[in-house]
């Protein structure tokens, strides 16, 4: 019976191309919400990337700083 059911109808989301099955026929389209879903998460990856980046600067600065003022201590 699930078979016939999905025959008969079916949608399954593959990235941003939406797959539907109807009557066997197999139709893809490209909603546009999946696509804006797909590019939040880009921006989101890449504020994450930059956030990361930012932080290992502001500490090999601070790691620099503890080096330099030893550095000036012992001179």
């Amino acid at each position: 019976m699930k078979n016939i059911l999905k025959f008969i109808y079916s949608r399954e989301d593959k990235g941003i191309y939406r797959i539907r099955t109807i009557f066997g026929i197999r139709i893809t389209t490209k909603p546009l919400i999946l696509r804006l879903i797909s590019l939040e998460n880009k921006v989101d990856r890449l504020e994450y990337e930059y956030i990361e980046k930012m932080f290992i600067k502001i500490e090999s600065y601070r790691i620099y700083s503890k080096l330099k003022k030893q550095v000036s201590i012992k001179e």
